[in-house]
């Protein structure tokens, strides 16, 4: 076996130039995929640490029917919020609930001068945001009931969004300047604590980290209605989960004149809906990537083709002095199959640099985990086979005598 391996090798080296751009298919595809899933994996993994840091005990209730067992109906997440100023106050006469609180969503770009905060979430908030949320405030003070009644113009700031529009400025300096908000100039009152370090394997930081909060009473000043996007408690203990769940949407039901067009989910429901969602998109995208390793892998099925022309007299020769058509044919699948290894190899360390790189650069969490390892290796070694079988069985079945006449 292993001296198939050099023949293999010497072939390959014997035209280097060919050889590269016959993985270079294989090297895109490869790459294309296990980035994709590092991403995929990296937002997963921070994602999911963000929402089971909420707590085991929170309820949410969210505008739109979703079935938490089917996953998640995209169309049931269409149109305007159904959920109202109304609906929070009925949960926060519910016993056994506590800190029960809801963000709006602000279309809008926080900026400083030409300085903008792009990926922040611009959100309307009340008392309890920062304890559901695990927010806390490490300069000024977050949001006050003042803030509230008065509609005031003042903004919290996450750390991420405040190094966006104040980079290299300290934390404690930012407190009392102004950030534009949607025609609205907005004092700064609060910057919230940087997190530990990510779940994701090089770092970084979270889209979570990028919170931008208001108070709620001016978040409805700027979209023009007092509609609420999520509505967040918990149950004082966790054994009560399910009873307030009941109790919830049956004063939500209510309110809404007997339509469920809501859904209460908990931190397993949110965890398993965001990974049915995250496994779809990173499904579809890497179908779409995995199209240039089927290109790839033609493209070495072609070049073996010719190759096995090129080498019909040294084909003749070791048939002559004794070689069997599985000596050929194994011959000639070891080579495809190390032609396309090779590719999926650098097609691996490309991905790895990549993904460290975006990860440090544009702070997207990445994760490269031992699944994309093996699949990588699997991939690679399952192209040249399959691409491969075609042109090896080609070369084991010529006739050592017209072989030998080949010129």
């Amino acid at each position: 076996m292993f001296q198939y391996v050099l023949l293999s090798i010497n072939s390959l080296r014997a035209n280097k130039f060919r050889t590269f751009l016959t993985m270079l298919g294989i090297i895109i595809g490869v790459f294309s995929v296990i980035t994709l899933m590092a991403i995929g994996e990296g937002v997963r993994s921070e994602v999911g640490s963000q929402i089971e840091g909420f707590g085991s005990n929170l309820i949410m209730a969210i505008p739109g029917k979703i079935d938490a067992e089917e996953g998640i109906n995209p169309a049931s997440m269409a149109g305007q919020s159904t959920l109202t100023l109304k609906d929070l106050e009925s949960m926060r006469d519910i016993d056994d609930l506590i800190e029960t609180d809801a963000i709006t969503i602000v279309n809008g770009v926080a900026a400083v001068g030409d300085k903008q905060s792009i990926g922040s979430f611009v959100v309307g908030a009340g008392l309890y945001l920062e304890n559901l949320m695990d927010k806390h405030v490490e300069y000024g003070r977050w949001l006050t009931q003042k803030d509230l009644d008065d509609h005031a113009n003042v903004i919290v700031l996450d750390y991420v969004a405040k190094e966006n529009l104040f980079p290299g400025e300290e934390a404690v300096s930012v407190l009392g300047k102004k950030v534009n908000l949607v025609n609205k100039e907005l004092e700064v009152i609060g910057i919230i604590e940087q997190q530990e370090e990510t779940d994701s394997i090089f770092g970084g930081s979270s889209p979570l980290d990028n919170l931008i909060i208001i108070p709620n009473t001016l978040s409805f000043d700027i979209n023009g209605n007092e509609l609420l996007h999520r509505i967040f408690t918990r149950a004082s203990e966790s054994s009560l989960v399910d009873e307030k769940i009941e109790e919830i949407k049956s004063a939500l039901i209510e309110n809404h004149d007997g339509l469920e067009d809501f859904s209460l989910l908990t931190q397993e429901d949110m965890l398993n809906l965001f990974n049915d969602v995250l496994a779809i998109i990173t499904s579809a995208i890497g179908g779409i990537a995995a199209i240039s390793l089927i290109v790839g892998g033609i493209g070495i099925m072609n070049i073996m083709m010719v190759t096995v022309t090129e080498r019909t007299k040294e084909i003749g020769i070791r048939k002559a002095v004794g070689a069997t058509d599985a000596n050929i044919l194994l011959q000639f699948l070891i080579e495809s199959s190390l032609l396309s290894l090779i590719g999926g190899l650098i097609g691996f360390i490309l991905s790895y640099a990549v993904s460290i790189i975006i990860d440090l650069k544009f702070g997207i969490p990445t994760a490269i985990t031992l699944e994309a390892i093996l699949l990588a290796a699997g991939i690679s070694i399952g192209v040249g086979i399959i691409f491969g079988i075609a042109p090896a069985t080609k070369a084991a079945r010529k006739n050592p005598i017209e072989a030998l006449r080949y010129e």
